[in-house]
């Protein structure tokens, strides 16, 4: 199969558990863009956490950011600038405020431009692993708060693309995952994307409906698509691309409903199948 686009997770599959570029995806990655294959990085961070990785790779496609709530591109200055967006209705927006009142998690609030974070003081031990957690993400820029960003009228005055909610307590976050299943919020979509982490969106979008476009844009058939990821948020893309895996690093739950499964982000995963499908190594 002629595979013209590849669709790729960052954290936990590009990236190692460090949150490096390993050199053999750096290696295979650049092969394969000299070959002329459209390399789309498929995350659910904000862009600005991405500039490194465009930069190293040398990447001028499109990427898809914020679980498909912002599909963005730079220009010749650096400058990111929006392609298409999905903002999270403000209904909603208010309802999950209200949601997690009085709850100890930390709140991203993901804009165009801002990143706003609040770490609420009664969670001691999350507010005590963000700074690493931060580091190794690559997230920045961003503003710490001292409110929850969702009660904050400022904020409601310009689009949300993204909210995430995180807690180093995994079982408060199962417990408030399914409170939010039961409040059925209109207007969102939400996933655990990680360890300890919920990301929350448009339900007009997702990482497959972002991809979506941009292939249609370049006229590239989903039989043409690879599509890689290791978590819940990337099962829609893989499933729906010619070739999808999952991580084997990705938890179980998600691999059982995965098309295939591919070597970890620690044995570069994201190499072996660019070399064998992309480069035909």
């Amino acid at each position: 199969m002629d595979y013209r686009l590849i669709s790729i997770d960052v954290d936990g599959t590009l990236l190692d558990e460090k949150g490096d570029l390993p050199p053999e995806n750096f290696s295979a990655l650049w092969k394969a863009k000299r070959k002329g294959v459209h390399i789309i990085l498929n995350t659910g961070k904000p862009a600005s956490t991405l500039d490194g990785l465009i930069d190293i790779l040398g990447i001028q496609d499109p990427a898809v950011t914020i679980t498909g709530g912002l599909i963005v591109e730079r220009d010749v200055q650096k400058h990111w600038r929006v392609v298409k967006g999905y903002p999270i209705p403000l209904s909603a927006l208010k309802s999950l405020a209200q949601l997690f009142e009085g709850i100890p998690v930390t709140i991203f609030v993901l804009l165009v431009e801002r990143n706003l974070i609040f770490s609420s003081p009664n969670d001691p031990l999350t507010n005590q692993n963000l700074p690493a957690l931060l580091i190794k993400t690559h997230f920045s820029p961003y503003e710490m708060v001292d409110h929850n960003p969702l009660t904050d009228p400022e904020v409601f005055s310009q689009p949300v693309y993204g909210v995430k909610v995180y807690c180093v307590d995994e079982n408060l976050i199962d417990r408030l995952y399914k409170k939010m299943r039961q409040a059925d919020i209109f207007g969102i979509q939400f996933h655990h994307s990680s360890f300890g982490t919920i990301d929350i969106h448009s339900m007009d979008t997702s990482k497959m409906i972002a991809l979506q476009y941009i292939a249609c844009q370049y006229n590239i058939p989903p039989s043409q698509v690879i599509a890689l990821g290791d978590n819940e948020t990337d099962l829609a893309v893989v499933q729906w691309a010619g070739y999808g895996a999952i991580l084997a690093n990705g938890p179980s739950i998600v691999r059982a409903r995965a098309p295939h499964i591919v070597p970890g982000n620690e044995e570069c995963g994201v190499a072996h199948v660019v070399r064998k499908y992309l480069l035909e190594e």
